[in-house]
C-alpha cells in the first residue's frame, strides 16, 4: 500500500457565496505543512509557508493556477514530490465548490471570495534533499554563465533569461538567475532540473 505523501484541503471563509460572475476576485490564506513520519510516531509538523491576502480573478485561477501557485511557493518546491499534482488538486478542489453565473443580473457586483488552503507534505524520504549548502559553499560551486538563445527562462521562479544577464550554472550545465539558484541550495543541494547533487554540506564540517 503507497504510503500517502500530501493531502490538500481548501475551505471557503464565507459559506454564503457559491456561484462565481466574471470580476470575482479569490483571496487566498495559505499554509503549507511539513509531517515527518517515523515507525514510532509523527513529529510536530513544521510550518514551511504561511501567507495571507494572495488575490487572484477567479478567471484567471482556473488558467493560471498552476503558475499562480507555483510562484508563490518557490522556496517549498524541493519539499514536493510532484508541485503539479499538488497545485492540481487544489485548482480542481476550488473548482467542485462553486458554480459559474455565465449571464449574472445587471444588479450583480463582483465579490472579493475568501479562501483557506492547507496543503500538508509528508516524509517521503528527501530529508538528504532538505540539507541546504552554505553561502560560501554555493559560491565556490557555482560557474558565472552567458545566456544563450536556448536558454528561455530560469527553472525555478520560470521568468526569461535574458542573453548577457547575469546568471549562474551548476556543474551539471543548467542555468538559473543568480539569486534563485543561490536561495535554492541554501536549503536543498539538488539541481531542481536533473537532481545533480552537491557534495554533503556536513562533510565541510570537522569534528574535533
Amino acid at each position: 500500500m503507497e504510503r500517502q505523501r500530501y493531502s490538500c484541503s481548501v475551505s471557503r471563509l464565507n459559506d454564503q457565496h457559491t456561484t462565481l460572475i466574471a470580476g470575482d476576485i479569490f483571496k487566498f490564506n495559505i499554509k503549507v505543512l511539513y509531517h515527518s513520519i517515523n515507525t514510532v510516531r509523527i513529529e510536530r509538523p513544521c510550518l514551511l509557508y504561511s501567507s495571507s491576502s494572495k488575490f487572484i480573478p477567479c478567471h484567471k485561477f482556473f488558467l493560471e493556477g498552476q503558475y499562480f501557485f507555483r510562484t508563490l511557493l518557490l522556496h517549498v518546491l524541493f519539499y514536493m514530490d510532484d508541485p503539479e499534482e499538488i497545485f492540481g488538486r487544489a485548482i480542481s478542489t476550488v473548482g467542485e465548490q462553486f458554480q459559474v453565473n455565465p449571464f449574472p443580473s445587471s444588479e450583480s457586483q463582483p465579490l472579493e471570495i475568501p479562501l483557506e488552503l492547507i496543503i500538508k507534505l509528508f516524509d517521503n524520504h528527501q530529508y538528504l534533499r532538505m540539507i541546504g549548502a552554505s553561502s560560501e559553499f554555493i559560491k565556490m560551486s557555482l560557474r558565472r554563465s552567458k545566456v544563450v538563445p536556448r536558454s528561455e527562462y530560469c527553472p525555478i521562479c520560470l521568468e526569461d533569461l535574458n542573453i548577457n544577464a547575469r546568471c549562474y550554472s551548476m556543474a551539471c550545465n543548467h542555468v538559473f538567475h543568480q539569486q534563485c539558484i543561490m536561495i535554492w541550495l541554501q536549503i536543498s543541494r539538488e539541481c531542481p532540473l536533473c537532481r545533480y547533487l552537491l557534495p554533503n554540506p556536513l562533510k565541510e564540517v570537522k569534528i574535533l
